[in-house]
């Protein structure tokens, strides 16, 4: 089971986020926000998950500095 939220407040998440972690199983909580140009991720499924990377590539971050 997994959660999926966006447009809340920072508080409510880390309750939403609490409550999922504290749930027996663990509920899976994915966070999610489009900005504009900006957006956002935050995952959590819980301390018995491991991520492993695929290819080690780093992440990439980029500035627009012009829109026309």
């Amino acid at each position: 089971m997994v959660v999926v939220t966006e447009n809340f407040h920072r508080q409510e998440l880390i309750e939403i986020d609490h409550i999922c972690r504290t749930h027996n199983p663990p509920i899976g909580f994915i966070y999610g926000a489009s900005l504009g140009l900006f957006g956002c991720a935050f995952v959590d499924f819980g301390d018995s998950f491991t991520c492993f990377d695929k290819n080690g590539e780093q992440n990439r971050n980029t500035i627009v500095v012009d829109v026309t």
